[in-house]
């Protein structure tokens, strides 16, 4: 209870100010703006890094997609509390919990079919996962050692200080009968083989 409440209270999404939960209760902008999003170019964020801790099953990354999209979905239909599980971030669980609260879910149809799941994009980028498992949100049992270890060191020991987390961001569209949805995926490069995470569905957090 007093995890959720802080990631309740430290970890408020900016939402993006194009939403309109009433005319789209799931989805939350027009296919317009959603649009913009699948053609905005996402090379320029790039750095490069390991090219095989960057490689990417396609195959399994979309049954991961299509199995999370649907679960994300009937979990919103069914008033799930998004803070409860990690496989989102905290600021688009928050963000989910706060759209839900200010739609009309009546206006949702009950079943969904999923006709097809493509990679937009994939790419590295300084920064920190953030999850509900980790310390503060923020530090896992490496990163909590390495952020002590540089503070009691100091900047003269270049390699420790100057080291940065680095994430791996992946885009997908997934296209169903009526519309099309972008979901962005993130892992942390620093770890072999870590779990994706959920990190924002049509940029609703900006």
């Amino acid at each position: 209870m007093i995890k959720k409440y802080f990631i309740q209270t430290f970890f408020n999404p900016k939402l993006c100010d194009k939403i309109n939960c009433i005319t789209y209760p799931w989805g939350w902008k027009s296919n317009n703006d959603i649009q913009k999003i699948i053609d905005y170019p996402i090379s320029d964020h790039c750095i490069s890094f390991n090219h095989e801790r960057r490689y990417i099953h396609e195959y399994k990354l979309n049954e991961f997609t299509e199995e999370i999209y649907n679960k994300t979905y009937y979990a919103y239909l069914n008033n799930y509390d998004f803070l409860n599980s990690s496989i989102f971030s905290p600021k688009l669980a928050n963000g989910l919990n706060y759209l839900r609260s200010e739609s009309n879910l009546e206006k949702l149809d009950l079943e969904i079919k999923i006709n097809k799941i493509s990679l937009i994009g994939n790419w590295a980028k300084y920064g920190k996962i953030k999850n509900k498992n980790k310390i503060l949100g923020l530090y896992n049992d490496y990163e909590f050692i390495h952020e002590i270890s540089a503070g009691m060191i100091g900047p003269e020991i270049h390699a420790i200080w100057d080291q940065q987390s680095i994430k791996q961001k992946v885009r997908l569209l997934v296209e169903l009968e009526n519309r099309k949805d972008v979901l962005d995926f993130e892992r942390d490069l620093m770890i072999h083989n870590d779990n994706w995470q959920l990190s924002n569905i049509n940029r609703i957090i900006i």
